[in-house]
């Protein structure tokens, strides 16, 4: 059980959707070098991509609903999962910049929502020797007859599909706070550590594992505990914990329907 501290904190950010965007700040570096910008200037979707991001790192935008869409409105270059990883990757050399962490994250997601529009889907992510960015497939929104499909292979920070519409999203490494905050009509499997607020206001949603200590986490996480004498997140709607078990056959531990 986390501490009444957390839990309250946790509550504090999320009163208000706006206040998604501070979970994980960023950090303030320098662009690419030379050699690097040489190495991404060999793909021309790439280079097109971080050009575009750049221009965004410049944009004053309060909110991260605002910063997705406003992304979303440039003819972002259509990129399949391999180059969306080396596009992550592309941008370790802005690692100091201001909000780096869920700007880049943000962008991520509308380069998924922009491929997903094309008619694609099934993204894997796992980029190497990047920082667990926030965000990572927040805001996607899918269809009922065709969600969209996300595998994660690697650390992510806060918000991870924080409300997607629609989406199935698979983290097989550690997940920050608010993965699946606020989600509607999704599916998260979780197979590794999650944090604080895990799914909290979501509704209509499937929380899955393989792990019977995430899955305790989750049963407590998603469930709408009370929280020192007054406080209480909303009980769920419609929501469903689901735990995997080692056959593979799955197993609902809570439903909320």
């Amino acid at each position: 059980m986390e501490s009444d501290n957390k839990k309250t904190s946790c509550t504090a950010n999320i009163k208000k959707p706006q206040g998604l965007e501070r979970l994980v700040e960023g950090l303030k570096l320098s662009p690419l070098d030379n050699s690097k910008r040489a190495i991404v200037e060999g793909d021309s979707l790439i280079f097109t991509a971080l050009r575009m991001y750049e221009l965004l790192m410049e944009e004053k935008i309060d909110h991260n609903e605002e910063r997705f869409k406003k992304t979303l409105d440039q003819s972002l270059p259509l990129m399949n999962s391999g180059q969306i990883n080396q596009f992550i990757e592309a941008t370790i050399g802005y690692e100091e910049k201001d909000r780096y962490l869920v700007i880049t994250g943000i962008f991520v997601s509308a380069l998924i929502q922009t491929a997903y529009n094309a008619g694609f889907n099934d993204f894997v992510l796992e980029p190497k020797g990047t920082q667990p960015l926030s965000h990572i497939g927040a805001y996607l929104k899918g269809t009922e007859k065709n969600p969209i499909k996300l595998t994660i292979n690697a650390q992510t920070g806060g918000g991870c599909g924080a409300y997607a519409e629609h989406s199935i999203i698979t983290n097989n490494a550690q997940t920050g706070m608010m993965c699946g905050g606020f989600a509607r009509h999704s599916t998260f499997t979780n197979n590794a550590q999650i944090e604080d607020c895990y799914g909290w206001y979501a509704e209509h949603s499937t929380f899955k594992t393989n792990d019977q200590k995430i899955l305790k986490r989750i049963l407590v996480e998603v469930s709408g505990l009370l929280i020192g004498s007054h406080i209480k997140t909303p009980a769920p709607s419609g929501n469903k914990i689901i735990f995997i078990n080692p056959d593979g056959t799955e197993e609902v531990m809570k439903s909320y329907e």
